[in-house]
């Protein structure tokens, strides 16, 4: 299909792809709590929300980045539920209430960056045998084409950063009278 341009409440479900360009950035809400914001030249596609699990009983909702970056506040919707954002060469699982910025760079590194809470990056060539490190508040993890990988403190205050704390403290009003719901139906 053709690209539609975006609308405010657009619906966005599996199968979609969301772009931004080099001037826009975009939210996107899950009715799970969780929000994920795009910084600018990002590409994400919604693969799952909420699937069946093939190996276990847990709900899978999968994002693909295939370029940029994205800011995740991820509410877990039940305790079954595993959220993970998949990049060329990692899968980047958070834990409930976490803050984590994941950019996917043109070298083909991955880049994850806990702010709050707890996340796990698995990456490797062989699926068998897949590296699995926990990234803590306050690191960085950059895993690199080749898998080699390195951890370091996580980078403050960059400018999609700081525009996400802008965001967050004035999301009330930000946000107000936006729905084209009625009241009642909120």
């Amino acid at each position: 299909p053709a690209p539609e341009t975006a609308v405010l409440n657009s619906p966005v479900g599996p199968g979609d792809a969301v772009r931004t360009s080099a001037d826009r950035r975009c939210e996107i809400q899950f009715d799970t709590g969780t929000i994920v914001r795009l910084d600018f030249n990002t590409e994400v596609r919604v693969e799952t929300i909420m699937a069946r699990s093939l190996s276990g009983l847990e709900s899978i909702s999968n994002l693909a980045l295939d370029k940029g970056r994205v800011y995740v506040m991820y509410k877990e919707y039940n305790r079954g539920e595993m959220f993970q954002v998949l990049t060329p060469n990692s899968a980047v699982k958070m834990k409930h209430n976490s803050v984590v910025i994941v950019a996917a760079a043109e070298d083909g590194s991955t880049d994850t960056q806990v702010k709050s809470g707890k996340a796990r990056v698995l990456f490797g060539a062989d699926v068998e045998l897949l590296a699995d490190k926990a990234v803590g508040k306050g690191e960085r993890l950059i895993v690199q084409k080749d898998d080699q990988f390195q951890v370091a403190p996580a980078i403050a205050e960059t400018d999609f950063e700081l525009w996400n704390k802008d965001v967050n403290a004035h999301f009330e009003e930000l946000h107000e009278g936006l729905s084209a719901l009625p009241k009642p139906i909120q």
